[in-house]
């Protein structure tokens, strides 16, 4: 096992990967250690930020080239550190997900990080409403929501009896 570090790169079936932090060699620490990865395809682009925080937005902005529409994974499930709104011109995504646990101790992500994505009319999902979302970057088209779980399929306490038989709709 390696530390990933920005520059590190590969392609596969067609579709481009980057790291674009931490900077080498590896000297921060902490949350804004994390790995960020840029995933590059035809039809659009996917950021993975990690936890990084608002201190390190401005570099990870200024490190994504132009290129086709993006879609952003919220930073830090959407703390009060993250997605300033900088950040969130600079990247213009087409939406964002907001990987979060339902009824999170923390209460990500946080109001004021909605309302910024608000502001600017990002579209934002977030997965306690949600569940898994499922996503396509079609070459012909620009990125786009597939399927949003918890939308698509009841809530499994509700589909099955308790002896594990299918409940009768």
């Amino acid at each position: 096992m390696q530390q990933c570090h920005a520059g590190q790169q590969w392609q596969w079936d067609g579709v481009a990967f980057r790291m674009l932090r931490p900077p080498a060699p590896v000297t921060v620490k902490g949350n804004d250690a994390g790995c960020v990865l840029l995933v590059t395809g035809s039809g659009g682009r996917l950021l993975l930020p990690a936890d990084t925080s608002s201190n390190v937005e401005s570099d990870i902005a200024g490190a994504v080239p132009a290129g086709p529409p993006l879609v952003l994974v919220v930073p830090h499930h959407g703390s009060k550190t993250s997605s300033g709104i900088d950040y969130l011109r600079a990247l213009q995504p087409v939406f964002a997900v907001a990987s979060t646990g339902y009824l999170n101790a923390y209460h990500h992500p946080a109001a004021e990080v909605v309302a910024r994505y608000g502001a600017l009319g990002i579209p934002l999902l977030d997965t306690p409403s949600t569940g898994a979302v499922r996503m396509a970057f079609p070459a012909s088209a620009g990125p786009r929501i597939v399927a949003e779980e918890r939308r698509r399929q009841a809530h499994y306490w509700r589909e099955t009896g308790l002896n594990g038989s299918t409940a009768s709709r």
